[in-house]
């Protein structure tokens, strides 16, 4: 018994030892990764894969190996990645880790990746050098029928995700016109939301949010339905900064107004002095007349150039220092930036009758 005990034992402890071989595959990725290792690993995360990328010395994405290694996986991707989501993740965490060093490369292989899904969506082969929104146009229509299915919408929002990392990567995509498509395509889901819980910032942070995996309807409709009041009120500041636009292209007409006026007066003041200078001869008193006109009309010229620059430089450039302030504010204070503008009208209008009564 007490044999039969100990016998147990011990069979039990080899039993536990040959319970977690080491797989041969994993030892590999230890040392000299490859981006296709990382497709076939069900275990390599992508910081991992990066991590251990820079630390092999036979070169990093740009290697002979990698670029073998790389077509192979363009070869295979609908079977090693095929909802795309092995390719988000890694695109989306080369954007940070190592502080970017592997961006641009994952960025290209991601730009083969979606130009390959629009070749086999019965595009043919699309230009590289095409808009980047035209190309996110392209792919948001062929794949907007998988969006509603299912079955295909990880697959879809995966692939759409990382063309956004992509364009935005290398490609200067233009986020507003960027995030219109998206939030496009994306209403053509089923997806409904009830409540507005998913926080957002506009700009590049965004890309980071909306890219982030998973990539899911309810967290696309929630974000989009977080910014929509902030893209209400941006196309209001919108409309009040081409108001303010037009009102100092107006101001700049009438201030050209002003100086052709000054220069008119110039002219004159010229004429004045031909004028005395032909009558010199005839008369003391009239020459005396023309000398005190002249100063006169002098003096009416530099109090015109001294109010013109005091009113300038001084109201007017504050008022339109406060309104852009106002602009830029979050939120912008509306009624602050009506008011400058008011101001501005004002002081113009007062200088334009001022110089009137010169007349």
């Amino acid at each position: 018994m007490a044999k039969g005990k100990k016998t147990t034992l011990k069979v039990t402890k080899k039993a536990s030892k040959k319970k977690e071989p080491v797989e041969p595959f994993e030892k590999k990725v230890d040392s000299a990764a490859t981006i296709l290792d990382f497709y076939k690993s069900n275990k390599l995360k992508p910081a991992a894969f990066l991590s251990n990328l820079s630390k092999n010395q036979n070169g990093g994405l740009g290697s002979t190996e990698n670029q073998a290694a790389k077509k192979e996986v363009l070869e295979k991707i609908s079977v090693l990645d095929k909802d795309f989501s092995k390719t988000l993740s890694l695109v989306h965490k080369s954007r940070t880790h190592l502080k970017g060093k592997y961006k641009i490369g994952c960025a290209r292989l991601a730009g083969e990746i979606v130009l390959q899904q629009l070749s086999k969506k019965g595009l043919g082969a699309v230009d590289d050098k095409a808009e980047s929104i035209e190309i996110l146009k392209q792919l948001c229509g062929s794949t907007s029928d998988g969006i509603k299915k299912k079955s295909n919408q990880k697959q879809s929002l995966n692939i759409v995700a990382v063309a956004i990392l992509w364009l935005d990567q290398l490609k200067n995509l233009e986020l507003k016109t960027g995030f219109h498509q998206l939030e496009t395509f994306v209403s053509r889901g089923k997806g409904k939301t009830k409540k507005n819980t998913l926080p957002g910032n506009v700009g590049q942070q965004a890309i980071e949010i909306i890219t982030k995996p998973p990539v899911t309807m309810a967290n696309l409709e929630k974000y989009f339905l977080f910014i929509k009041p902030w893209k209400n009120q941006v196309n209001t500041l919108n409309t009040l900064l081409e108001n303010l636009t037009e009102k100092i292209g107006d101001e700049k007409s009438r201030g050209a107004e002003l100086l052709q006026k000054v220069g008119d007066l110039e002219e004159k003041l010229d004429d004045l002095q031909i004028e005395f200078g032909r009558e010199k001869d005839a008369s003391i008193a009239k020459e005396q007349r023309l000398e005190g006109e002249r100063a006169n009309l002098k003096c009416d010229l530099d109090q015109i150039k001294s109010r013109i620059s005091s009113v300038l430089t001084g109201r007017i450039k504050k008022s339109i220092g406060g309104a852009l302030e106002a602009v830029e504010l979050n939120p912008p204070r509306t009624q602050f930036l009506i008011q400058e503008l008011d101001a501005i009208s004002v002081a113009i209008e007062e200088e334009v009758r001022w110089l009137r009564s010169l007349d």
